[in-house]
C-alpha cells in the first residue's frame, strides 16, 4: 500500500504540473491491480469530500481513467 500512496502522490504532481507523459509512463508501469486499488481509493475519497473537492477528486478519476484506457488501445 506505502508504494502505491507513493505512486499516487507522484501521479497527482505530475498532473498538477501538466507532464502528461509521466503520467502516462507511471500509469503504464502500474499492475491491474494496483490500477483497480487507484480507483477504489479515489472513488472512495469522492464519495467522502465536500462538494468542491468532489469535483476535483472526479476530474482525476477521469484523467487517469482516460490515460489508462488510451493506453491498453495503443
Amino acid at each position: 500500500m506505502k508504494s502505491l500512496i507513493s505512486k499516487f502522490k507522484a501521479l497527482a504532481l505530475f498532473k498538477k504540473q501538466g507532464l502528461h507523459q509521466e503520467v502516462a509512463d507511471l500509469l503504464r508501469s502500474m499492475t491491474n491491480d494496483e490500477v483497480k486499488e487507484l480507483y477504489r481509493f479515489l472513488n472512495e475519497a469522492y464519495q467522502e469530500s465536500t462538494e468542491d473537492a468532489n469535483y476535483l477528486i472526479l476530474d482525476d478519476i477521469c484523467y487517469f481513467s482516460t490515460i489508462r484506457t488510451t493506453m491498453a488501445r495503443s
